[in-house]
């Protein structure tokens, strides 16, 4: 089975079948995958009709608020199907966005529907029943139901893209509320009362340097948020290696 993209790139379909035989298979397997994905987990949904006047596309961003669960027992109605890779700084996990992140590197962002509101919410989902872009074969929907249905059985399409992630989260962190926690635990951590004195004697980039230099445990505590588990020995670290601090 070759890479999407490049049997994207390499399609020549030549079918010399009855073209109406052809449709016909062809709408029965996109069926098939479609049917595939829901016993994966996907949510059927559907549009706000006040607010969507189109049926949703692929390449689309859409609100949370301007789709909801599709009614049950009413097929017709579904107009998406959301993939079971959504998060938001309250909700999912880092897995979760390590999965959509590989599944846009795999695919494309514009093969997806992109679910986006506040706080951080982010999803995927794919117009419900309709082929891919450039894919009237189904050979990318055929993968990428195969990508989803692994789901259930590891939680994690690649590991170098969660990894990469985890550290693009710690790296941030510094600037969004690291760099306090730091100063104010060194501050505990003085061996006297002039511990503005000695922080001030060195810059925070050199501080900044030696933390992450220490061989940290970072993990997620949400899904837009990590914690280093080996911080206190990191601020151990601090003190005596490059503010010379005497050891407690």
């Amino acid at each position: 089975m070759g890479h999407p993209a490049t049997l994207l790139a390499a399609r020549r379909r030549q079918d010399d079948q009855d073209p109406g035989h052809v449709d016909a298979e062809a709408q029965t397997e996109l069926i098939e995958l479609f049917t595939r994905l829901a016993h994966a987990g996907c949510r059927p949904l559907q549009t706000n009709p006040y607010l969507i006047h189109e049926p949703p596309n692929h390449g689309d961003i859409l609100q949370d608020s301007e789709v909801s669960a599709a009614i049950a027992g009413a097929p017709s109605a579904i107009e998406l199907v959301e993939l079971p890779v959504s998060y938001s700084d309250y909700g999912g996990s880092d897995l979760d966005v390590a999965n959509q992140r590989s599944l846009i590197e795999t695919f494309g962002e514009g093969t997806f529907v992109r679910l986006v509101d506040g706080h951080g919410s982010a999803g995927l989902a794919l117009p419900y029943q309709r082929p891919l872009p450039d894919d009237d074969d189904h050979d990318l929907l055929r993968q990428l139901v195969e990508q989803i249905e692994t789901l259930r059985e590891s939680p994690l399409l690649n590991d170098e893209t969660h990894s990469a992630y985890v550290t693009e989260l710690a790296d941030a962190a510094w600037e969004q509320w690291l760099r306090y926690d730091v100063a104010s635990d060194l501050r505990d951590r003085a061996p006297d009362d002039q511990a503005e004195a000695h922080l001030d004697s060195c810059s925070e980039e050199t501080v900044r340097e030696a933390y992450y230099a220490f061989e940290n445990e970072w993990v997620c505590q949400t899904a837009t948020s990590v914690t280093n588990l080996r911080h206190a020995e990191a601020i151990t670290h601090i003190a005596e290696t490059v503010l010379g601090w005497p050891s407690r």
